[in-house]
């Protein structure tokens, strides 16, 4: 089978479209410079598993775009086959080809240890209420037992949410852990505060992450079973958890499953 979809895509190229935004370590702009482009070169925990997976596509180029443009380029399939990072959403399924899971987020809350000591007790999400929380505009924050009217989701970026939580005007702030860890790559400074704690969000299930491949290009099936096929091989390997351990990455169990 790996034989005649090498023969299918023999010659081909494969356009790749990531995210633009802060999401180191997965991937992210090689530059601090505000304003990066298209042309920005991009670098990650993705990139590197890109690599690794050799698809047999005779030219494959990845390009850093806004997520929204990516993702409807991706499902328009012409310009853009495939995205590097997407988490199943209600409607996307019907838009989209996922491959199998290949990484983990967790999602963490972070405060002030100085303002809200209390905040190192909570022991169920729906605690949080009682404190202004904030959010990233956007994220759905899938199983989280709290209002979401209740989460201010007013800005774009992790570096601002943590400066809402320094300037006091958020006594909670709600991101990835891995994504706060990651900032540092980006060249943009450190998130981690000494004065800043943290704790795992109680009864979050992590969130799992996939290769976004369109459904409208006439190869997304075959690219689809390439992926999933590649990323079974570097499980079975231990070349994934390398890959991850490279990055600062927990090793995902389930993964094995």
């Amino acid at each position: 089978m790996l034989c005649a979809a090498v023969a299918v895509t023999a010659g081909e190229r494969l356009r790749i479209c990531e995210e633009v935004s802060e999401w180191a370590p997965f991937s992210f702009v090689e530059s601090a410079s505000p304003g990066t482009d298209a042309t920005a070169p991009l670098a990650g925990f993705s990139l590197d598993v890109l690599r690794a997976m050799q698809l047999p596509y005779e030219d494959i180029e990845v390009q850093a775009l806004p997520w929204l443009r990516c993702l409807a380029e991706v499902e328009q399939g012409t310009r853009y086959q495939l995205s590097l990072s997407a988490s199943i959403k209600p409607g996307r399924e019907a838009r989209f080809l996922f491959s199998r899971p290949y990484y983990t987020t967790r999602l963490h809350y972070f405060y002030r240890v100085d303002r809200h000591p209390d905040l190192a007790e909570i022991e169920a999400a729906a605690q949080l209420g009682r404190w202004r929380v904030c959010g990233i505009h956007g994220h759905a924050y899938a199983g989280l037992d709290l209002d979401r009217s209740r989460i201010n989701q007013g800005v774009r970026t992790v570096t601002d949410l943590f400066r809402l939580l320094h300037l006091g005007r958020c006594d909670v702030v709600l991101s990835q852990i891995e994504i706060v860890r990651g900032h540092a790559l980006t060249g943009r400074g450190v998130l981690l505060a000494p004065d800043v704690a943290h704790a795992l969000v109680p009864g979050v299930p992590v969130e799992r992450y996939h290769m976004l491949v369109s459904r409208r290009w006439p190869q997304g099936e075959t690219l689809r079973a390439q992926i999933d096929t590649a990323l079974e091989r570097l499980q079975r390997s231990g070349e994934l958890a390398r890959i991850r351990a490279r990055w600062g990455l927990e090793d995902d169990a389930w993964a094995a499953e």
